[in-house]
This record gives structure tokens, sequence and C-alpha cells, in this order.
């Protein structure tokens, strides 16, 4: 890299990084950041009263294809990657529903419900898993607002406010026992791992995602806010569209990074994109 172009590289980053402000501004931003998330609260109540009945009308609908969320499951790029297990898949090949309960009062917190026909590897119709809200101290002496909006909802934390509940899991025998066959592995190198990775490496059955408490994972918030609320596109395969999308932008923003000045070097004309 040039001198002067290393020179301009660096002036542009002093300014970004160049951090000016007020005491006043910063309780301005804050009092903005919380009028959002007053709404956002708002918003998303409304959402889950209108989705609600939507939702269990589908359920019927999708009870009735074979198979539906065990390839909806599969076809999530991100959720694909935890059901590499054979076993796994062949317990997930009797999964007839997914369910999302939330919480009416605070909807970031909610129950995730799998529900199983009779098969051979456990006696459970439905394994549950919950993630459930833990108000914080003082919050019960608020008075909620018009809108049944307290302070500490809107000071909200995944970390410290959700607290996820392990499911027992009736295994019809030690050989069946996938999660005690596939454990989850605590020393395994998260920062070694890729895209390309399978994660069973690391998490083990998929079934661990409800015999365990944690979800360092976040797959159950993958389910409940991403494949649940658009399991029919998952099933048809329209996230690759989305993908082949992303891929498209993500070419052109090489093309343009590619394209970055050097103050000692003429610039190329960009030609025309077709």
């Amino acid at each position: 890299m040039s001198s002067n172009k290393r020179r301009a590289d660096e002036a542009e980053r002093n300014v970004l990084e160049d951090l000016n402000i007020s005491d006043e501004e910063v309780k301005a931003l804050e009092v903005i950041s919380k009028e959002q998330n007053r709404l956002e609260i708002i918003i998303d109540r409304e959402a889950e009263a209108r989705f609600k009945p939507i939702y269990e009308k589908r359920r019927d609908t999708l009870a009735k294809i074979d198979k539906f969320w065990p390839i909806a499951i599969g076809k999530h790029p991100e959720l694909d990657a935890y059901i590499q297990i054979n076993e796994d898949q062949q317990a997930l090949s009797h999964l007839k529903d997914v369910n999302v309960i939330r919480d009416p009062k605070e909807t970031r917190a909610f129950i995730l419900e799998f529900h199983f026909e009779p098969n051979d590897f456990f006696s459970d119709a439905v394994l549950r898993k919950e993630y459930r809200y833990v108000a914080p101290e003082g919050a019960a002496d608020e008075t909620p607002d018009a809108d049944g909006i307290t302070p500490s909802m809107l000071e909200f934390d995944w970390e410290m406010n959700i607290e996820p509940q392990p499911c027992e899991i009736h295994w019809k025998s030690a050989a069946k026992n996938l999660v005690a066959k596939y454990p989850y592995t605590e020393d395994v190198d998260a920062d070694a791992m890729d895209e390309e990775t399978d994660m069973s490496e690391q998490f083990g059955s998929f079934f661990n995602l409800f015999a365990r408490a944690a979800d360092e994972h976040e797959l159950g918030p993958t389910i409940a806010d991403d494949l649940y609320p658009n399991a029919i596109d998952y099933f048809f395969g329209k996230h690759e569209d989305w993908e082949d999308e992303e891929e498209e932008e993500d070419s052109e923003d090489d093309d343009d990074d590619a394209e970055e000045i050097d103050l000692e070097k003429p610039r190329k004309k960009k030609g025309g994109r077709r």
C-alpha cells in the first residue's frame, strides 16, 4: 500500500472513530432509544395477537403434510448444520408439529413445543423448552403505563432477563438415548469453526437443545423468530433466492472494494454493469 493511500486511510479512520458527544446528547439519544423500544414492544404485541389465529389455522394444514417440519428445518441454512447426525434425522422424521407460545405480557419470552408421533426413540408426545422471563429486582413495584409497559421492559436484556429451562426426555432405551450417545462438548474451539463446520462436533445431538438448559447457539430464538414465522418459505426453499441475492450483493461490494482509490495511480473507469 502506498504511503499516500495509507495516510488517507488513517485520516478516514480517525475521523470515524472520533467520538465527541456531550452528556445532554447522550441523554437525548437514550430517550429516543427507549421510545423506539417502547414502540417495538407495542408492535410485537399487536403482531402476535393478529398472527395467532393465522398460525392456529396453519397448524391444521401443516399437520396433514407429510414431514413438513423436518423438511423445513433441514432446509434452514443455520439449523441444517445441527441435524447432521443420522439418528437425529430419524427421530425428527416423526416431528408432526412445531408451536411457539409467547408470553402475552413479555412477547420476547416464549415456550417452544415440538410435537411427535409415536416413535422408537422416546415416549414423549411433546418436547417443551421454555425461555422464561425473569423480571429484574423491583419490577413488581413498577406501575405500567396505558399500554401496559413498565420501565424495566424498556431495559430488557436477553442474557439477563431470559432463563432457558431444560426438558426431561424419556428415552425408550439407553441405545436410543441420543443426548447420551452424542453429548454437548464444551471444549470445542468455537473460534476455529466456520460455515462449513459440522455443528454436531460441538453440539452433539440436536435434542441437546431440549435436554440442556443453556442455549449458547440460540437455536430456540432462531426457531421461534425465523423458522416458525417463515416455515412455508423454508419448506419450499424460497430462502435460496434470498441467499442468491445476498451473495450477489456481497460480490458487488467486493468489486467496489477492489476499486479503492490509490492516490499514486490513475483510477480505471468503471464499465457499464449489465
